[in-house]
């Protein structure tokens, strides 16, 4: 049977890989976009951009207004130049897989004592198993030194330390007691940490609540403690004040205003979802007005909670939960498709087929400012 990659007789095979490449297969990055739940929505709203190039990417940043005073008619005018612009900035990063086959194991195996044929799917299973990790790369924290390599997935945007005490705004170790975590990340370059560029919380509320200056929490993600003692659930934890936690992260990451920034989806880790399900099943609405929805993707499995769809997604860490508008998410990538392949290809000092499947390029996630995330238990923000 013909290889399904190159169309060759196995026997021919030595021959024919030092003249001809592989097609790329653009096809069967597929079902890495359709069958996770976030891929699958970026790729239906056109989030993929393809053939990008550059030394990775950088954009400007609104981060504060101009200054408004008094207008009588009569008073005289300052006129000073207003920087109002920050600049974030983001490299290229990725993914690979290298296999290689042997002549002689091509050669031993091309007959009836096959149990099966080895270069059958040779780069179909490198696909796979690269499409498998990337499920879980959206969620990763691209800052640690671990992951110096690798995509800067949402984590890296929610980076935090302690809480935000509920009575008087001060940072402080962990707390039940406090709504969110105190942002404390540094993403595409810029601090997420209130404050850092200026600005201050208004009197009379503890943020998020209330008002602040933009540039006060302009990069500053919304983190909330999914056990508060501030919300009203029996016992305070998350399996039976979920529905709540997730109205107050929505509420609040909606505060900038406009159709995009309103959150649109929310992932939650497997236990965190059907402890969700259990709590809100009396009571639960299906609407699909969005022809990007979950729903309308084909996703079955989600719930509708103040107009945003609620879903899970394997690749969150157990605990974790984030949400998003996928209007603010862009994947960026150097290659003609997310996934490029080169070869399989002979070579002849080490008599092997090589081939190499990778992934190139970064995720840019706009504002953190529009983005939450939520955790079961408080002590996730030690």
């Amino acid at each position: 049977m013909p290889d399904r990659y190159q169309g060759y007789d196995i026997v021919l095979f030595d021959r024919h890989a030092t003249s001809t490449l592989a097609k790329h297969l653009t096809a069967l990055e597929d079902a890495h976009l359709r069958d996770f739940a976030l891929p699958a929505q970026l790729r239906s709203a056109g989030r993929y951009l393809n053939n990008q190039t550059g030394r990775g990417l950088d954009w400007r940043v609104q981060y504060k207004i101009h200054s408004v005073t008094a207008n009588t008619g009569a008073n005289k005018r300052q006129f000073a130049p207003a920087n109002l612009w920050k600049l974030a900035a983001l490299p290229d990063r990725g993914y690979q897989v290298t296999d290689s086959i042997s002549r002689l194991e091509i050669l031993q195996n091309k007959g009836k004592e096959a149990i099966a044929t080895i270069f059958q799917g040779f780069v179909e299973r490198m696909i796979e198993s690269l499409e498998q990790v990337l499920a879980k790369q959206y969620y990763i924290d691209g800052s640690l030194a671990a992951n110096v390599d690798f995509w800067h997935g949402l984590q890296t945007l929610h980076g935090t330390n302690g809480t935000l005490n509920v009575a008087t705004g001060v940072q402080r170790a962990a707390n039940q007691a406090d709504l969110v975590a105190y942002p404390s990340a540094t993403y595409a370059t810029l601090a997420t940490e209130l404050g850092t560029y200026g600005g201050a919380q208004h009197a009379g509320a503890i943020w998020p609540d209330g008002d602040c200056d933009p540039q006060y929490d302009f990069w500053a993600p919304i983190c909330v403690v999914g056990n508060s003692t501030a919300f009203a659930g029996a016992g305070n934890v998350w399996r039976t004040q979920g529905d709540e936690a997730l109205r107050y992260a929505i509420t609040h990451a909606s505060k900038a205003g406009g159709k995009s920034k309103r959150p649109t989806t929310v992932l939650l880790a497997r236990g965190m979802y059907n402890d969700l399900k259990n709590l809100v099943a009396a009571k639960e609405e299906i609407q699909v007005t969005d022809e990007n929805s979950l729903r309308a993707l084909g996703f079955r499995d989600v719930i509708v909670i103040d107009g945003t769809e609620v879903t899970y997604e394997n690749g969150v860490p157990a605990g974790y939960g984030y949400g998003l508008a996928y209007m603010n998410c862009q994947v960026r990538s150097l290659f003609r498709g997310l996934i490029d392949q080169e070869g399989p290809q002979y070579f002849l000092e080490d008599q092997a087929h090589k081939a190499v499947v990778s992934v190139l390029g970064n995720i840019k996630w706009k504002s953190p400012r529009n983005f939450f995330q939520v955790v079961d238990v408080h002590t996730k923000y030690d």
